[in-house]
Formats: structure tokens, C-alpha cells, sequence
């Protein structure tokens, strides 16, 4: 008798643990749901237009010459944005470094900017150059939202966070979740040094077309040579 109750009390126990344990997970999912929703009611009823977005390092200084030159960069396409009178944002993850030096530029210019936040315990605070801004408190509605708003991806100098964003954004095109969009890839010096597609490819773990999904930019000149065929075709 003991035994039958204490075996009727595990199974119970298991059951509820078990019940409580999906509960959680669709609890979890319910809610980047919710936050993916809320952040496109926002971005929608703010009326943010599709744009360029940049990924790369949050722990590049204002006195850098990377930071430098991603403003200038900034500045010319911003410039060349009210020429053509086009209405294309400028869109980053709305912290410091390359976010930072991305929206400052074209900000001053008087384009419209977004920064795309997420709570972390380091680094992430939200820059003084976002004319529109979600915080965000998980990556995947991050990230979904970033893919939702892209004209092309410029991918400057970065660490995980960056290569994250990156290999994410491979993996959808590759699979077709999302829809292809120019990656531009600056310097093309820096990550030459990091990847190896062509070993891949020879090895034969992913396509030559797969590769081919980047575009490395080997000098300013040529990364602003393809922001304005971008610009100028939107």
C-alpha cells in the first residue's frame, strides 16, 4: 500500500514538473513573440522606412580612425540620400562604437535614425543619435527586426556579437527564411584574416554560392561604390 502511494506520488510530481517545464518554454516563446510584435507596432506607428544596417563592435572609441571613417562614410551616404531624395534610415543596434558612429553622421544630416537596443550587462547603452529606438530583451526579435528593415548590411570591424549577427543572417538567406540582401563586408582586410569560405567550399560543408553571399569591400571607395547603387536603386 506505501509503495502504491509513493509511486502515485512520483508519477504525479513528474507530471507536474513536466506541465510547469512547457509551460515555461511556451511562456518563453510567447513573449519574444510579444516583443518582436510590440517593437514592428512601434517601429510602424513611428513610421521608420527600410534602411541600411550596420553591425560591428560596440567597443570602438570616438578618437579611433575606424570610428572616424565609419562616420564619414555615414556622412556621404546621408548626403547622397537627400540628393536623391530618398527616404532610407540609417539602422543600427543603437549602442556605442560602430552603432554609435553609424547613426551619428546622417542624425546631424537630419535622416531619419533607429537603434535597435537590448538590455545587456555590459556595453549596451543607448547612443544620443537614435531618432527612433526599441529597447529589446532578447535577440531573436533583435535580430528579426534588423532583417525586416534591411535595404543591405554593412558589416564593419566586430567581435561575437558581430559574427552572431552575421552567421544568423548566412544561415536564413542560406535556407531562405529571410530574403537575400546586399552584405557588404568592410575591411575586407580584417575579415579575410578571420574567414575562410573558400576551405569550406573546397571541403565541401557549404556552397560556392553560399559564399558568394558576401561581398568583401577591400577599400572605402568601393564599400560607398555599392551603398550608392543601394541608394540609388531603392
Amino acid at each position: 500500500m506505501i509503495f502504491a502511494i509513493g509511486f502515485i506520488f512520483a508519477i504525479a510530481t513528474c507530471s507536474l514538473l513536466i506541465s510547469l517545464l512547457l509551460l515555461n518554454k511556451y511562456n518563453r516563446e510567447k513573449y519574444k513573440f510579444h516583443s518582436y510584435a510590440n517593437a514592428k507596432k512601434m517601429f510602424k506607428r513611428r513610421g521608420l522606412n527600410k534602411g541600411i544596417v550596420s553591425f560591428g563592435s560596440a567597443r570602438l572609441k570616438p578618437n579611433d580612425e575606424d570610428y572616424k571613417e565609419i562616420e564619414e562614410i555615414s556622412q556621404l551616404c546621408a548626403e547622397r540620400i537627400i540628393k536623391k531624395h530618398k527616404r532610407i534610415s540609417f539602422i543600427s543596434g543603437g549602442g556605442p562604437g560602430v552603432m554609435c558612429a553609424w547613426l551619428k553622421s546622417a542624425y546631424k544630416l537630419g535622416c531619419q535614425t533607429a537603434g535597435f537596443c537590448i538590455k545587456l550587462p555590459r556595453e549596451q547603452k543607448t547612443n544620443d543619435y537614435c531618432r527612433i529606438s526599441y529597447n529589446f530583451t532578447n535577440f531573436a526579435a533583435r535580430k528579426q527586426c534588423f532583417f525586416d528593415f534591411a535595404l543591405c548590411y554593412v558589416v564593419f570591424k566586430g567581435g561575437f556579437g558581430t559574427m552572431d549577427e552575421l552567421f544568423n543572417l548566412l544561415c536564413l538567406i542560406q535556407t531562405r527564411k529571410v530574403e537575400k540582401k546586399p552584405i557588404l563586408v568592410y575591411p575586407a582586410s580584417f575579415y579575410r584574416s578571420v574567414f575562410n569560405f573558400n576551405n569550406l567550399v573546397e571541403k565541401g560543408t557549404i556552397d560556392k554560392s553560399d559564399a558568394d553571399l558576401l561581398t568583401f569591400c577591400e577599400t572605402k571607395e568601393d564599400l560607398l561604390k555599392k551603398l550608392y547603387k543601394v541608394i540609388d536603386n531603392d
